[in-house]
């Protein structure tokens, strides 16, 4: 089994100087900008790990907004949650996948 690690993109959705990163209880990352106000973005979490190329084989992840005012669990933003995995095997003359 591979070694499996957090990754973690943050797609800022205004123009700002950031002048701090906290990071919170909860798991996500507040920006602020120079004037202590806090900037916008998208926080995408994911569990993975690097492929030999160096590219990030995700296994699950969320997206999350600095606009989600959702406590300590963002799932619960979520009605119904559906997984896709995109991976495949051959049986027999069958393409198994989910």
């Amino acid at each position: 089994m591979k070694e499996r690690q957090k990754i973690t993109q943050i797609l800022i959705k205004e123009s700002a100087v950031i002048c701090s990163i906290i990071p919170n209880e909860d798991g996500t990352l507040s920006l602020i900008d120079i004037h202590g106000i806090l900037v916008q973005h998208d926080q995408h979490q994911a569990v993975g790990y690097l492929r030999n190329s160096g590219k990030p084989k995700i296994l699950r992840s969320i997206i999350r907004s600095s606009d989600d005012q959702i406590g300590d669990n963002p799932w619960k933003k979520y009605g119904k949650i559906a997984f896709i995995d995109t991976n495949s095997l051959k049986e027999g003359d069958k393409k198994l996948f989910v």
